[in-house]
């Protein structure tokens, strides 16, 4: 991709290499071959194939290039040798002999920030002979230990993950490629594919530009953040990080409730977050700081699940309350209908009554549209996206099913 966060690494990267080249003109003490290890203790076989295929390969491919160009694994081969003999001599300390090695030696350096980085999943950005690399494993090989994110599709909202400026600013043409364009015009409240329509750009384009900054770590596919959804503080939030957190988020939000405040309200009673938005001037600055918990990982959103059930309206209700027993002899009893959208003939059944009773004509023609939603694993919080509906329409017709005996809902993170 032209101008994106690919193009900055523009060397062919890619476990033993053999070097014999004698290009750079430096005394011919030829490394005849040297190899990358990565030892890895104990994980899946996956993410084992991934460090080779994603780390070790691409690190093993750019030390080549180097030592070919510049002879660069002999020159930072030598160094370490021989700041390892000058420490053993001194009786330097193990852990004085690492920080010596890192200070004085680029590829002891690089090497260090490689574990570092990509134990936690993160990028790890190095220099081996000036040149920068970043080596990573995509989000779709991620470590074991680590929780997935919703996947990407057209519903799905993006959140960046560090400001657009600082992203603008790692392009090389910010002010005109596709990339950039799409990242200035980028809103967490938005599905992909109303950004697409707004931007008038192609929903395949804005997806492939979306898995972009994925796979750099640069965003995360989440559900579109929304006034009406409710948000709790997130069970694994990290607390510790709030005092590096506060001036950051005191210097971005200055006139608004304080990010100790913002925890507070959050771990309380569970509310939907646009009533803590005083004004509809305040929407927008209380949505960034949305934005800004999710990105750190401070809230979760509580979502609504649920089942239709038989028997619970009340016209069928009172003949179970006051008879207890069908014309043809049968106990009529309650009971959830767990797939309504394949259900079976006594589920067929009790669905035609539920459609057949409600007296809203707006609910019985849209109910048989939302049927897939009401498995006890959608969110009927998503209905409206994905449906292309109105979400207070979508609100007041769930009311009414439960108001009418025909829902039973529970609420989970």
């Amino acid at each position: 991709m032209p101008d994106s966060l690919d193009s900055r690494h523009a060397i062919s990267l890619g476990t033993s290499m053999e070097s014999t080249s004698t290009a750079s003109g430096l005394p011919a003490e030829q490394m005849v071959m040297f190899q990358v290890v990565f030892a890895l203790r104990g994980t899946q076989q996956t993410y084992t194939a991934a460090i080779h295929e994603h780390v070790a390969k691409k690190l093993s491919k750019a030390l080549h290039h180097c030592q070919l160009q510049h002879h660069y694994v002999s020159f930072e081969g030598r160094k370490i040798l021989a700041l390892k003999s000058k420490a053993k001599q001194n009786h330097t300390t193990p852990d004085n002999l690492l920080t010596q090695l890192v200070e004085h030696s680029e590829l002891a350096w690089a090497l260090k920030e490689i574990y570092e980085k990509i134990a936690v999943n993160d990028v790890a950005g190095i220099r081996l002979n000036g040149t920068p690399i970043s080596l990573h494993i995509p989000p779709e090989d991620p470590p074991p230990t680590t929780p997935s994110s919703p996947p990407l599709t057209l519903h799905s909202a993006l959140l960046l993950l560090e400001d657009k400026e600082a992203l603008l600013n790692s392009l090389s043409h910010p002010e005109a490629s596709p990339l950039a364009h799409f990242i200035r015009s980028h809103t967490p409240t938005k599905p992909l594919c109303k950004l697409a329509t707004n931007l008038n750009i192609p929903l395949n384009e804005i997806l492939y530009l979306s898995h972009h900054l994925i796979k750099w770590r640069k965003a995360r596919a989440i559900l579109p953040l929304h006034p009406r959804n409710t948000y709790v503080l997130h069970p694994d939030a990290p607390i510790d990080n709030l005092v590096e957190l506060i001036p950051i988020y005191a210097a971005r939000f200055a006139a608004l409730p304080t990010l100790p405040q913002m925890i507070k309200v959050l771990s309380g009673k569970p509310m939907v977050y646009g009533l803590l938005i005083p004004s509809r001037d305040h929407r927008e600055p209380y949505m960034e700081i949305l934005a800004f918990l999710d990105r750190h990982g401070f809230v979760a959103r509580l979502q609504t699940f649920g089942w239709l059930r038989s028997g619970g309206g009340g016209e069928e209700r009172g003949e179970i309350e006051d008879v207890g027993t069908r014309h043809d002899g049968g106990v009529l009893r309650e009971r959830l209908i767990l797939d309504p959208a394949d259900p079976g003939t006594e589920e067929g059944e009790a669905l035609d009554r539920i459609v057949s009773s409600l007296e809203d004509a707006e609910l019985r023609e849209r109910l048989p549209q939302m049927l897939i939603y009401f498995d006890g694993q959608h969110a009927l919080e998503d209905i409206a996206v994905r449906e292309v509906l109105k979400r207070a329409k979508v609100e007041e017709w769930i009311a009414l099913l439960q108001t009418e005996g025909h829902l039973v809902i529970f609420r989970a993170i």
